[in-house]
């Protein structure tokens, strides 16, 4: 009995170890090839869930008229990207990487020395710039400019007197492949030509404050599709889910978009409703 249990172990043994590796493997492999995920949590907050179970807050002010969730529903946080200094995108960014050690990633090295000024560790803060990148457990940060204004509150003194460098925005691509152009509060440049054909983002989130103006919006569009056949979403930031009388609408940008020809369906994202996409 005990000869058979040792020629069975000796002979499936091998069998197994493969069968365990190849139950591993598809781990590795969905993180090339799964989906990614892309939440609004109103304004101008998102969370990306990456095919490897990574999990990016972008200008995370979860309080917010559309808000879905609280800082105690924040579980996991591997990175923390924070375009500028206003309070409506750093929102519960330090409270975030305080409770679950991510790394902050800011739009400049000004900024980081901020973050670090309200108690965060610097090996928890990027101190980057644009034109940097970051690497992150197989995600990919590209740090670029953007116009907006770059004021933070600061431990003293009147609001938004102080100012930390340029404001940002971030080019991010997932394990598999899959690239986000995120313009933050920002404006259409011509640089978002060439971060088009640098880059070639699948879609992009843009800013749609309540004064924007929507052929900006579009132009933006327009320059991120530049060399890029790979745009096929785009979403708007910065905004409510039930736009307030006389501010500019989804609708109205979505009329832009077509009026240049460019062929992009806006998604106006539901408060909280994952999408997914796949590369």
């Amino acid at each position: 009995m005990k000869k058979n249990a040792v020629r069975f172990l000796l002979v499936a043994l091998p069998a197994l170890l493969l069968a365990g590796f190849l139950l591993v493997g598809p781990t590795r492999g969905t993180a090339q090839t799964g989906t990614a995920e892309v939440q609004w949590l109103g304004w101008n907050a998102w969370k990306i869930t990456s095919p490897g179970g990574k999990v990016i807050y972008i200008n995370p002010r979860l309080v917010n008229p559309d808000q879905v969730m609280s800082l105690d529903d924040v579980e996991q946080a591997n990175l923390v990207l924070v375009t500028n200094g206003h309070g409506d995108e750093v929102g519960q960014a330090v409270e975030i990487a305080e409770k679950t050690g991510a790394i902050v990633v800011p739009g400049s090295f000004e900024f980081a020395q901020w973050f670090m000024q309200k108690g965060l560790p610097a090996s928890q803060v990027m101190a980057v710039n644009p034109g940097d990148r970051v690497n992150a457990d197989g995600i990919k940060v590209r740090i670029v400019h953007s116009i907006h204004g770059i004021g933070v509150e600061p431990m003293w003194g009147h609001p938004y007197t102080h100012t930390v460098g340029v404001a940002g925005a971030f080019i991010i691509t997932l394990e598999n492949g899959w690239t986000l152009f995120y313009g933050g509060s920002g404006s259409a440049i011509q640089e978002q030509a060439m971060w088009g054909e640098m880059y070639k983002p699948d879609a992009a989130i843009i800013n749609l404050g309540a004064p924007k103006e929507p052929m900006d919006f579009a132009m933006s569009v327009k320059l991120l599709q530049t060399n890029n056949p790979n745009l096929k979403s785009v979403f708007p930031g910065h905004h409510t889910f039930v736009q307030a009388a006389g501010t500019t609408t989804v609708a109205e940008a979505q009329q832009a978009v077509t009026a240049m020809g460019l062929g992009i369906e806006v998604t106006e994202p539901a408060p909280g409703v994952t999408y997914s996409f796949s590369k």
